[in-house]
């Protein structure tokens, strides 16, 4: 867990495939999350980015 977290510091911005990976769900679920405004995304042209702030202030909202 301690390497995703170093990793989210070192990269500033993510594509959905990347969200993906480090939430280890599938990209349907980061569109799911981004249209349900549960994680903040940036829409560059067609596609969806999401801010190294963001996808942290996210997982930091669903630890219990």
């Amino acid at each position: 867990m301690a390497d995703r977290i170093f990793v989210v510091k070192q990269k500033d911005i993510f594509t959905v495939q990347e969200a993906a990976e480090y939430l280890t769900v599938s990209t349907k679920t980061v569109y799911k999350l981004i249209q349900n405004e549960e994680l903040k995304s940036l829409k560059i042209g067609s596609r969806y980015k999401i801010a190294a702030k963001d996808l942290n202030q996210y997982v930091e909202s669903k630890k219990k």
